[in-house]
């Protein structure tokens, strides 16, 4: 006997039904299908596989043209972004504060330290198509070192031997235990068979440097440029040939913006998806489609003195006037909207907890005026705060002089484009006190930052500090890998380096991203630098696809 159910039916069911039944009935139906679809939803959320999807476009929009993505000469936030996307190299990090391979497939540590070996992955090729072997590693440790090309990585190839094994295998020898080393392997790759044909004197003229050929993550597919305005936009295509994985996120947008107000704009009028905000302080309207990500950086931000240039800062006591007339809570309050941790230390996360908050204004005046009474010829108390123009650090600038001068010195703001404080004012040393960043990283080594060799260009002592003790036990820290021992030897330096006061520790700044509420795979707890947010790119992905195996995965809960 066969059963079937139609309006009629229903219809004909209802007509033995009262008026006040017939309510009750379709309210029944009605809450019965209500309750079906919350079970059903229920279900889904349950049992149902969500697995990326490949796909989509992301828009991003930084601040300033690029001149060099290129990964021996890259100056801007732009450069090192763009070279991040479009560059590999052997290692990478890992976005948990270590290493993972990256174009090599595995590599060996020699049991005393002075040897890595690494052998790359098969069938490797650049954006080209070409072949990339051990060849093109060789030949980027080569330029990076090479002075005519006056690249900011020269310091951490000097001194090591490079040689090649077989096809696929590359071994360095150093002449003494480094136990950061492997940071130094994150150096991104160049193609030989391109670069090779540049002059290094010419390395800077080269265009190559605005139309890169990588082996990363993507490729460039164009770039739109304007007369006026230089470079607006690179577009990037997924490479899939990548050493690691074809990226999910199809295509790459990277819009440029000449200042911070026309990237607000930009991304409140959805133009683009996604930024870092330069100025946290600046609130920010999020949209509803997006989120923010706050990352602590293992960089430090603070003022640097050169007794050299003005030999008022020769005076330990008049540099712990300028450290007591620092108000550090009030700079992380005005200046970085609160996104900022404070610090007292040339390595963040080892700090004397008792040195912190040094403001004391009544005791920096105290102290000028002590010095006072015992010089009568002491000149007057003016120095050149110099930064770079940068949002965060102008608005720290502003906010030193103003906390120095109410102490009683007179101080002058010079503030430099990035290209022209790195050439003219920082290699020369030509400053009395330098506000300006140093990216520790999460293996720190800060023997290239404190260690006296490193005084002069292109070495990154930009204190001018010279000290006997600290230099041994710089020496010391960098060739061992006890974590323990390493650990009491910089204790020792910061104790040394805090009494001697030859630089100011502000904060350690944190990177805020917006990113859209979709995008899904980002992992950015710990990076060393923005562009280190594009470190695992390759699992970003925009979209994705529910398979919906409830009964499969009924079956399989209660059978298996």
């Amino acid at each position: 006997m066969a059963f079937s159910f139609s309006p009629t039916s229903l219809r004909a069911i209802l007509s033995n039904f009262s008026k006040k039944e017939q309510i009750y009935f379709i309210l029944f139906i009605f809450a019965a299908m209500i309750s079906l679809l919350i079970l059903l939803r229920a279900l889904d959320e349950r049992y149902a596989d969500i697995s990326p999807l490949a796909g989509g476009t992301f828009r991003e929009g930084v601040v300033g043209s690029p001149r060099f993505i290129n990964p021996l000469l890259a100056l801007s936030d732009t450069d090192h972004d763009l070279v991040n996307l479009v560059y590999a190299g052997l290692m990478r990090h890992d976005g948990a504060g270590g290493f993972e391979p990256e174009l090599a497939e595995s590599y060996e540590i020699s049991p005393d330290g002075l040897t890595y070996t690494f052998r790359l992955r098969e069938n490797l090729v650049w954006h080209d198509s070409k072949p990339l072997t051990v060849e093109d590693i060789l030949f980027t440790i080569e330029r990076a070192r090479n002075p005519a090309i006056r690249s900011h990585l020269r310091a951490q190839w000097e001194g090591i031997v490079a040689e090649k094994i077989d096809e696929r295998t590359v071994q360095f020898t150093l002449s003494k235990p480094y136990a950061p080393f492997l940071a130094a392997t994150t150096l991104d790759i160049l193609p030989k068979h391109l670069w090779n044909n540049v002059a290094p004197q010419e390395f800077t003229l080269s265009l190559l440097n605005r139309s890169p050929i990588g082996a990363g993550p993507y490729r460039v597919a164009s770039f739109k440029e304007e007369k006026e305005k230089g470079i607006r936009s690179y577009t990037l295509k997924a490479f899939s040939y990548y050493a690691l994985a074809d990226p999910l996120i199809k295509r790459v947008v990277i819009s440029i913006y000449s200042n911070e107000e026309e990237l607000r704009s930009a991304f409140r009028d959805g133009e683009v998806d996604a930024f870092g905000v330069i100025s946290p302080a600046r609130p920010l309207d999020l949209t509803a489609q997006s989120r923010l990500l706050r990352i602590p950086l293992p960089r430090l931000v603070g003022v640097f003195f050169n007794a050299e240039k003005n030999t008022l800062l020769a005076s330990h006591a008049l540099r712990q006037a300028l450290w007591h007339a620092t108000d550090s809570e009030r700079i992380a309050r005005e200046a970085l909207g609160g996104e900022a941790s404070l610090i007292s230390s040339p390595l963040p996360h080892q700090q004397e907890k008792e040195r912190l908050l040094a403001y004391d204004l009544a005791r920096a005046k105290k102290i000028i005026e002590q010095e006072r009474g015992k010089n009568k010829k002491l000149p007057p108390l003016s120095l050149r705060l110099a930064t770079a123009a940068n949002p965060q650090l102008t608005s720290v600038a502003s906010l030193l002089k103003e906390m120095w001068e109410e102490a009683g010195f007179s101080v002058e703001l010079q503030i430099f484009d990035v290209a022209d404080l790195e050439r003219n004012v920082i290699r020369p040393r030509d400053y009395d006190a330098l506000l300006f960043g140093q990216v520790v990283g999460y293996y720190p080594d800060p023997y290239a930052f404190w260690h006296s060799s490193q005084r002069a260009d292109p070495g990154l002592n930009i204190a001018n500090y010279s000290h006997i003790y600290v230099d041994k036990l710089l020496e010391e820290a960098r060739a061992t890998v006890d974590p323990k021992k390493q650990e009491a030897l910089y204790d020792s330096f910061i104790k040394l380096l805090s009494d001697d006061l030859p630089a100011i520790f502000l904060y350690r700044p944190v990177y805020v991203y917006a990113i859209p509420k979709i995008m899904k795979g980002v992992s950015l707890n710990l990076i060393n630098l923005p562009t280190g947010r594009f470190e695992q790119v390759e699992q970003w992905y925009l979209q994705e696809e529910r398979t919906w195996d409830f009964l499969p995965n009924l079956l399989n809960k209660f059978i298996l």
